[in-house]
């Protein structure tokens, strides 16, 4: 039986379509991975061809041809995780997901705060503020949560996007304050569960797959 196709468009980089990549990679789907060249982005903006001239967006192409495009990146990530059955086994659980995801993000916020301060000075502090104290606190609550299930994974029917964010976060993290090295962004000893995830993921052969296989970027 013939299956939809899935293209994703974004920039070359991990950004805001890493995490649709990580789901679309765990469900064993596969996808076109269409990277836009920043000096070609202002063309394809005006071509007509974006839901709402922003990247990433999604294109679905049915068996029979017909095509469907949906933009918004946390969207995206919904529809590929609820498609792909990485949202939570029952409707207690698609909260958590949704909970913990924004949890996480408030972490991204944080970040991105510090990562656009014009003032050098002001950075270094911003930095120095998410490594005591900002991430500390969330991590450990985290890694409390963590704990308390069943298995490594957020709700305890397994891997869902809640640990997907939780891991491109983790690499996020690992680039911004750590060098890239994840095992500090995931605390180590510190936050136990958090590197169990971390390596639970990690572990997954198709997620291997794909961390082995995508184009090296710096963000």
């Amino acid at each position: 039986m013939a299956e939809n196709k899935y293209t994703l468009v974004y920039f070359n980089a991990r950004g805001s379509a890493e995490v649709s990549r990580l789901l679309l990679s765990a469900a064993g789907q596969p996808f076109e991975d269409k990277r836009i060249e920043r000096a070609d982005w202002p063309t394809l903006k005006a071509s007509g061809e974006t839901p709402f001239g922003q990247l990433p967006y999604l294109i679905v192409t049915k068996p029979d041809g017909q095509q469907f495009k949906l933009a918004q990146t946390h969207a995206i990530e919904r529809y590929i995780a609820r498609k792909f059955g990485l949202f939570g086994k029952d409707e207690f659980e698609e909260g958590k997901v949704d909970m913990y995801r924004e949890y996480i993000r408030d972490m991204q916020y944080a970040m991105m705060k510090v990562l656009i301060n014009p003032d050098e000075t002001a950075k270094a502090e911003g930095k120095t503020n998410l490594k005591e104290k900002t991430f500390p606190e969330t991590l450990a609550k985290i890694n409390e949560i963590l704990g308390e299930g069943k298995c490594e994974y957020f709700v305890d029917s397994g891997l869902s996007a809640a640990d997907l964010s939780m891991f491109n976060n983790l690499e996020f993290i690992a680039g911004f304050l750590y060098d890239g090295d994840i095992e500090k962004a995931s605390g180590g000893s510190a936050y136990p569960n958090i590197a169990k995830l971390s390596d639970g993921i990690k572990g997954n052969p198709r997620i291997a797959e794909w961390l082995k296989s995508r184009p090296v970027t710096e963000h």
